[in-house]
Parts: C-alpha cells; structure tokens; sequence
C-alpha cells in the first residue's frame, strides 16, 4: 500500500488535470470516510482514481466510470483516443499491483448509463465526467440516489457549469476544500 505522499507522487507520471493538493484532498477524503464502495465519474488517464485506490480500506470495491468519448476539447490536450486508452490501461495495472486487496472495475459507459445500471448503495461517488450545466446536473442527480456523499473536481469560475450545477444542487450544504477546485457534500450520510 501507498501512503498519501507517495500516491501523490507516484501521480505525476499520469496525466491530467488534478494538482498535487487537489490529489492530497482526495487522498484525504476517502481515508476520512473509509468508503467500501466507491465510484469515480471521469477517470481520464486514472490520476485521482489512483489516489482513491491508495486510501481505499482493503476489501473495498472502485469502479471507474469512464467511456472515453473523445470530445474535440480533448483533441489539442492528448494525441489521440489509442494513446488515452493505453494510459488508463497502465494505470488500472499499476492500482492492482498496489493494491491487490481491493476489486477494480472499469466500467465503458457514459455516467448516465452506468448510474441507471448501477444496482445497489455506494458509500460515496466523485464527478469529474462532463463539466457542462446539464451533464453535472444530471450526474448529481443520478448518483444521489445511490450514495449520499458526493464530491467532484473543477468547482471554479473556469468551469461555470460545475459551479452553477453543483450551487443549484446542494445550495450551501457542500464545501469547497481550501487551495483546490474539489467540492463535497456536508455531512450527508
């Protein structure tokens, strides 16, 4: 198992957007609340999930939400959909060979679709799928029926669909953790 500096280093090596204190935050979380199942919308190249797995209690279960829809905004970020699969591939790998103790799933399905598919209560979920008002709203709304505790990344004024989505869901019974652009729910069990 990693502890939290060494998961957050070892992220380096994984592209994506999250920063280093938003890693620790993450890392952070899940150790808190000690999550048995957990769901993580948006993995990309796998950067917080790997995080999450680290601070996951052993015998727990991660399923990774990603479908890789190669949007044209991901086009001047990544070379190519090949490229992006065989990242998430290498980092799927790299979490069960720390973490054999855990069961990872991956599931090729858009947020919507996994949700409505999903049987069962999870401990907690993290959105970092599409960022646009509606898909947020429609991410928040569906996963709250299956967990009560739910965080995602980008809450900031450069992604005014999370903001307005996650304000007009919650109003003020969610954080935003100091020094990053991760939101949480209060206190909802």
């Amino acid at each position: 198992m990693l502890d939290r500096e060494a998961s957050v280093c070892k992220c380096y090596l994984i592209p994506g957007w999250c920063w280093p204190a938003e890693l620790g935050a993450i890392y952070d979380l899940i150790a808190e609340r000690q999550p048995m199942v957990h769901v993580e919308i948006g993995s990309f190249c796998g950067k917080s999930l790997f995080v999450t797995a680290a601070a996951m209690p052993p015998g727990s279960t991660l399923y990774s939400v990603e479908p890789f829809i190669y949007l044209e905004s991901l086009k001047n970020h990544i070379p190519g959909e090949v490229w992006w699969r065989k990242l998430y591939q290498a980092t799927l790998e790299s979490i069960r060979t720390h973490r054999p103790d855990i069961e990872l799933i991956h599931l090729e399905k858009t947020s919507i679709e996994a949700a409505v598919d999903f049987k069962g209560r999870l401990d907690s979920v993290y959105l970092d799928g599409d960022h646009n008002f509606a898909e947020v709203s429609a991410d928040i709304e569906a996963w709250s029926s299956h967990s009560k505790y739910l965080f995602g990344h980008d809450y900031s004024p450069a992604q005014p669909g999370v903001m307005d989505a996650v304000n007009e869901s919650f109003g003020t019974v969610f954080d935003v953790i100091p020094r990053t652009r991760i939101w949480a729910t209060k206190g909802r069990t």
